[in-house]
C-alpha cells in the first residue's frame, strides 16, 4: 500500500507542479492542466480505494474482483470528469487537459518503479 500512497502522492506533486504553471501561462492552459491532472489523481485514488479499502486482500480471486470493480468505477468516474469538463469550461484546452492526465498517469509510475516501489 506505500507504493500506491507513493505514487498518489508523485500525482499530487505534478498537479501542484502544473499549478505554478499559473504564472506564465493563461488561465485556461493552467485550468485545464490541474483539472486533467486532478481527473487522474482521483481516478488512481478510487482504484487504490477500491482494491486495498478491506482488510482481507491475501486471496488472489477476492484482489482481482475488488481490481476489475474498481477500476470500471474508475474508468466511469474518468469519463464522467472529463465530459463535465467538456460541458461547463468553454475555454478548455484540450492538449493541456489530455497532457495533463497522461502526464500525471506515466511519469509517478516510471518514478516509483525506478526507485524500487513497484517490481
Amino acid at each position: 500500500m506505500d507504493h500506491v500512497k507513493r505514487i498518489i502522492l508523485y500525482q499530487i506533486i505534478i498537479m501542484l507542479m502544473f499549478a505554478g504553471a499559473w504564472f506564465v501561462l493563461e488561465f485556461e492552459v493552467v485550468a485545464s492542466l490541474l483539472i486533467g491532472s486532478g481527473i487522474n489523481t482521483g481516478g488512481t485514488g478510487v482504484l487504490a480505494a477500491g482494491i486495498f479499502s478491506q482488510k482481507d486482500t491475501t486471496k488472489p480471486e477476492i484482489l482481482l474482483q475488488r481490481f476489475y470493480i474498481a477500476e470500471l468505477l474508475k474508468i466511469f468516474l474518468i469519463l464522467g470528469a472529463f465530459s463535465l469538463a467538456f460541458l461547463f469550461f468553454e475555454q478548455i484546452n484540450p492538449i493541456a487537459l489530455f497532457g495533463s492526465y497522461f502526464v500525471s498517469q506515466f511519469f509517478p509510475t516510471a518514478l516509483a518503479s525506478l526507485q524500487g516501489d513497484i517490481v
